[in-house]
């Protein structure tokens, strides 16, 4: 190999090692430490009475599959999605339940979510670009373990945190991941398939007003 071709070969192999360092820093980094591409929602206030509109699945479920079902209070405040595991002989097995609250637009601003056995196991809250309206954020914390920040015990220490970028066609990223590893959580929630985000891919109620009937 001539010495250009070594000096090419060198440079190739510094910026590869650069760029891969850089991600393992990116996923590296704890929940907290998540960059601050919007402004996230509140916490999540308490929840109105049952959703009484008729289930609405998104797509035809498979044996052995994940699949989410979802429902909608009259004024389309609170969505419920209901995700479980469709078995061989027809019957659904609950895995989890999250209650989505919107925001006076209509987006969604934060979740509650249960377990199989209804017991709450976390918290969510989202972010939106206040320019485009885009979905940006979406920061997870424990509800069974309050964990706060060392630097100041009066704030709240996410235990995920996913951020989201969009190219110039409008295209969002996938989910940048920054997970704390002192929870147990993730184990659940990716038995659920909520592993890259808990924001709903397809909201069936989307179009439908927000606001008293």
């Amino acid at each position: 190999m001539s010495r250009n071709g070594y000096i090419k070969a060198a440079c190739a192999a510094s910026l590869g090692c650069a760029i891969f360092a850089g991600i393992y820093v990116s996923i590296s980094r704890s929940a907290e430490e998540a960059p601050a591409q919007a402004a996230v929602a509140t916490e999540p206030r308490a929840l109105p009475p049952s959703p009484v509109t008729p289930v609405t699945p998104v797509s035809t479920p498979e044996a052995g599959q994940l699949h989410s079902e979802y429902q909608a209070n009259p004024e389309n405040t609170v969505l419920v999605r209901h995700i479980f595991r469709l078995q061989p002989d027809g019957t659904k097995t609950g895995l989890a339940r999250i209650h989505y609250r919107r925001n006076r637009s209509g987006r969604i601003s934060s979740a509650q979510i249960y377990d199989a056995e209804q017991t709450l196991v976390a918290r969510c809250v989202y972010g939106y670009e206040k320019t485009s309206g885009r979905f940006v954020a979406e920061n997870m914390f424990e509800a069974q373990l309050k964990r706060t920040s060392p630097n100041d015990s009066e704030r709240e220490k996410p235990i995920r945190a996913i951020r989201y970028t969009y190219d110039h066609k409008d295209q969002r990223s996938k989910p940048l991941v920054f997970a704390n590893d002192e929870s147990a959580l993730p184990e659940f929630l990716q038995s659920v398939g909520l592993e890259n985000g808990t924001m709903p891919d397809e909201d069936p109620f989307a179009d439908k007003k927000v606001g008293m009937r």
